[in-house]
């Protein structure tokens, strides 16, 4: 994962990109994880001031970012070509 310094948001283009809001996660790790544990998720926000991790299947260049509260942070997957080779498919 690489990860975007607090103060801003990211935002799909499409809705139908949202996977999923959790509620009272404790730590941006946490969050983490549950992006890992889920094979369809690329993307995370997560805001500590809330305790919300919200999950996404874009990846990072096909939304936007947007300033916000210092309390958030976005985790993403970088795309790389080894992501593709490894599972002998190209990189699109």
């Amino acid at each position: 994962f690489q990860i975007i310094p607090g103060g801003s948001q990211f935002n799909p283009i499409y809705q139908s990109d949202f996977l999923q809001t959790r509620t009272n996660i404790t730590s941006f790790l946490q969050c983490v994880k549950h992006c890992n544990n889920d094979i369809r998720c690329r993307t995370i926000n997560f805001d500590s001031s809330t305790r919300q991790c919200s999950l996404f299947t874009t990846w990072i260049h096909e939304g936007s970012l947007s300033s916000s509260s210092s309390s958030t942070q976005i985790a993403y997957i970088p795309q790389e070509s080894i992501l593709y080779t490894s599972y002998l498919q190209s990189c699109v």
